[in-house]
């Protein structure tokens, strides 16, 4: 548990430097860290971990921490307000990743520090949002973009299995 919280106050801080750096740092793409650690680190060595190594995402994903940071914080676990409609499946998150996508094509400055920075803050909130309407592991199996991606990807895992044999399944 200890090494728990240290790991999720560590992912928490590099989400906050993230959101920072993209609204107060350089606006120059090339010099500030949101989009370089967004395109170098989140979109293309994660998804890669998650294939070699499995489900890495979990253990480092900063929105289960925040989340439950704050959970520890009012000391006591959030409970779900809503019930999660079995119909729904994982459409919020196929829907949240068209829209985190039709956002970063049709901006006006590319990917723009910025941007990035106020797209981080308002996706933390959405998250937290719907962590404690429908509950944290609901929503983050369901409809939190990220980690529905990033679980397909370690469903790809090597080792053991022949590669890709769940996409088979």
């Amino acid at each position: 548990p200890a090494g728990g919280a240290v790991r999720g106050a560590i992912s928490v801080l590099v989400l906050a430097l993230l959101v920072v750096a993209g609204g107060a740092g350089s606006q120059i793409e090339s010099w500030n860290l949101a989009p370089v650690f967004l395109l170098a680190i989140a979109w293309s060595v994660l998804p890669a971990l998650q294939v070699i190594a499995g489900d890495v995402w979990t253990v480092i994903n900063p929105w289960r921490a925040g989340f439950e940071l704050l959970e520890r914080w009012r000391r006591r676990p959030s409970r779900h307000r809503l019930r999660y409609p079995a119909a729904l499946g994982r459409w919020p998150a196929v829907v949240g990743l068209f829209v985190v996508l039709l956002v970063l094509l049709h901006a006006h400055d590319g990917w723009s520090p910025r941007l990035i920075g106020t797209a981080l803050l308002a996706y933390t909130l959405l998250t937290w949002v719907g962590m404690s309407l429908f509950g944290k592991e609901i929503w983050l199996a369901r409809g939190e973009v990220v980690t529905v991606a990033y679980g397909l990807f370690a469903s790809l895992r090597l080792g053991g299995r022949p590669w890709a044999a769940r996409l088979y399944a």
